[in-house]
C-alpha cells in the first residue's frame, strides 16, 4: 500500500502468471483485491506484471473464440471491469504478443507508456505515471474600484502624456515600442489614481466553511501539543476534536451535495460543476504526444511538437526564386485614413462591463477618458499604416472627410507645444 499525505492509500501490485490454461492465478488476484478493498478502502489500484495472456484484444476488450486460455483471459477482463482498471500497454512485449501489462485506475494520470530492451526475451515496459492530479491554481486578480477613482487627476495625467507623446515622432519608433509606451502609461495612471484590491481565488473544497476551517486549525494545535508533551490527556483531547471535525466534514459534504443536486433548491449548475472539478482525479489539457518515436511529457515539448506539425503543412518558399510580379490590373487599395474623432467614437461605444484583454487595460478607462486617449492611439496606428497613409487635407472617398480631417488636425494640434 502506498500511503500519501492527507489521502487514502493506493494499492500497488506486481503479478506473474506462468503460462497455463488454468485461471487459478486470476481468481486469487481477484480475491486479494476484494480483501484489500474491504479492509483498506484504497483510492485506486496500480497493477503490473507478466500475465502471459496473448489472446486478449485490448482495443475491443474481447477474447477471440477458440483461444487456448480463454477462461483466464475472460477472468482478467472481468477483474479489470470489477475494479475499474484500464490497461495502458498497446505495443508487443514479446515477439508479436502483448504479455506484460500495466493496469491503473487513472488513465488520465499516465504521462507516457513505452517499451524498451529487457533482460530476457521480454521487452521492458516503462510507464511515467502521476500519483495525484495536478491542480491549476488561478492567479490572484486585481479589481479596480472605479467609484473611488480620481478622474480629474487621471484626465490631467493623460492630457500631459498626450502632449508629450504627440511632440515626439512616433514614425521613428516601432509600433511595438509605441504601444508599450501607451500601455505602461495607462497602467501607471490607473495604479496611481484608482484604488484597487487583490482577490485571491478560492481553491479549497466548496463545502469547507470558515467554522470548519477554524475547527481544523484547533485540531492541528491539539495534535502539536500532544506530540510535544506526550501526555495521555492531550492525546484524548486530540482524538475527541478529530472525531468532531470528521463528523462535521462528513455532514457538510452531504448537505452540500444534496443542496446542489436538488433542482428545487438551486437551479444554477455552476456549483455542481465546481464540486465535480474539485473531486477530479485526472489531469486536464493536452495529453502525451508522440512524434518520431519520442514522447512529450512537458508543456514545452508538447508545444514544440504541435508547432512542428503545424509548420509541416506549409510549403517552404525559396526567396532567391521569387518571381517578379507584374503591375496589378485590378483597382489598388485606397489610402487608409485614421482620424482621432472616429477613434474617439469607437472608444465611447466600448462596453465597460467586458473583461480586459491580453493588454490588461480595462474598457472603463478607455471609455471614460477618450478625449486624451484617442489622439494618442490614432497617431500610434498611423505609424503602423505608414506605407498606406494619407495625412493632411487630401480628399478621401467619404463626403465628410474634409471636415473631419480639419477637426482631427485641430484635435491633434491642441496637444502640441507652441514652437
Amino acid at each position: 500500500m502506498l500511503h500519501g499525505k492527507g489521502q487514502p492509500p493506493i494499492c500497488v501490485g506486481a503479478i506473474y502468471q506462468p503460462p497455463s490454461t488454468s485461471d487459478d492465478t486470476i481468481r486469487e488476484v481477484h480475491y486479494v483485491l476484494k480483501e484489500i478493498r474491504t479492509e483498506h478502502k484504497p483510492l485506486g489500484y496500480i497493477i503490473a506484471g507478466d500475465f502471459n495472456l496473448p489472446h486478449i484484444n485490448w482495443q475491443e476488450m474481447a477474447v477471440p473464440p477458440g483461444s487456448r486460455d480463454k477462461k483466464s483471459c475472460e477472468g482478467l477482463l472481468d477483474l479489470a471491469d470489477d475494479f475499474q482498471l484500464h490497461q495502458m500497454v498497446d505495443s508487443p512485449t514479446r515477439g508479436t504478443n502483448t504479455l506484460d501489462l500495466f493496469f491503473t485506475t487513472w488513465p488520465g494520470l499516465v504521462i507516457n507508456t513505452q517499451t524498451g530492451p529487457g533482460i530476457s526475451d521480454h521487452e521492458t515496459v516503462i510507464v511515467d505515471h502521476d500519483i495525484k492530479a495536478s491542480i491549476n491554481r488561478s492567479a490572484p486578480q486585481t479589481v479596480y474600484q472605479y467609484g473611488k477613482a480620481e478622474w480629474d487627476a487621471i484626465n490631467q495625467d493623460l492630457e500631459s502624456f498626450a502632449s508629450e507623446y504627440l511632440d515626439t515622432d512616433p514614425f521613428a519608433r516601432s509600433i511595438t515600442t509605441n504601444w508599450m509606451t501607451i500601455k505602461c502609461r495607462l497602467l501607471s495612471v490607473m495604479e496611481k489614481h484608482i484604488p484597487h484590491i487583490t482577490i485571491k481565488p478560492n481553491n479549497n473544497l466548496p463545502y469547507i466553511t470558515r467554522s470548519i476551517k477554524r475547527d481544523i486549525r484547533r485540531k492541528n494545535r491539539a495534535h502539536t501539543k500532544a506530540k510535544r508533551f506526550n501526555k495521555p490527556k492531550d492525546w484524548v483531547r486530540y482524538c475527541r476534536i478529530r472525531k468532531e471535525v470528521n463528523h462535521k466534514l462528513t455532514q457538510a459534504y452531504w448537505e452540500y451535495l444534496n443542496g446542489i443536486i436538488d433542482p428545487e433548491t438551486d437551479t444554477n449548475s455552476k456549483k455542481f460543476y465546481r464540486f465535480i472539478k474539485s473531486m477530479r482525479n485526472d489531469n486536464f489539457g493536452v495529453g502525451t504526444l508522440r512524434a518520431n518515436g519520442i514522447f512529450s511529457a512537458t508543456n514545452k515539448e508538447k508545444t514544440s511538437m504541435l508547432n512542428a506539425q503545424f509548420k509541416s503543412v506549409f510549403t517552404e518558399e525559396r526567396l532567391e526564386e521569387t518571381p517578379t510580379m507584374n503591375t496589378p490590373r485590378g483597382p489598388t487599395l485606397p489610402d487608409i485614413v485614421i482620424q482621432p474623432n472616429r477613434v474617439r467614437k469607437l472608444l465611447e461605444n466600448l462596453n465597460p462591463s467586458k473583461a480586459a484583454g491580453a493588454d490588461c487595460i480595462p474598457a472603463r478607462i478607455l471609455k471614460t477618458c477618450p478625449t486624451h486617449i484617442a489622439p494618442v492611439l490614432a497617431q500610434s496606428l498611423r505609424s503602423l499604416t505608414k506605407p498606406f497613409l494619407m495625412i493632411g487635407d487630401q480628399q478621401t472617398s467619404h463626403p465628410s472627410s474634409r471636415r473631419e480631417t480639419e477637426a482631427n488636425q485641430r484635435t491633434t494640434d491642441q496637444y502640441r507645444a507652441p514652437q
